[in-house]
């Protein structure tokens, strides 16, 4: 199965829904000048506060270096 089509059900209310709509993709190169890292990071936070705001604390953020 492809990973668009995947579907999860950690609702509360036992709803599946597609993992590609809870997803978020942020990349940073090492190559970057340094306004483009300090926007990088702002919009990670940016989606981060997202998250929380919509699904509560109980999701897993991952930062892969």
């Amino acid at each position: 199965m492809d990973f668009p089509q995947l579907t999860m059900t950690q609702l509360p209310d036992g709803r599946e829904y597609y993992v590609m709509t809870q997803s978020k993709l942020l990349v940073n190169t090492s190559n970057m000048s340094v306004l483009a890292r300090v926007a990088s990071i702002y919009t990670g936070f940016g989606f981060a506060f997202n998250v929380v705001q919509k699904f509560g604390t109980s999701n897993n953020f991952t930062f892969l270096q």
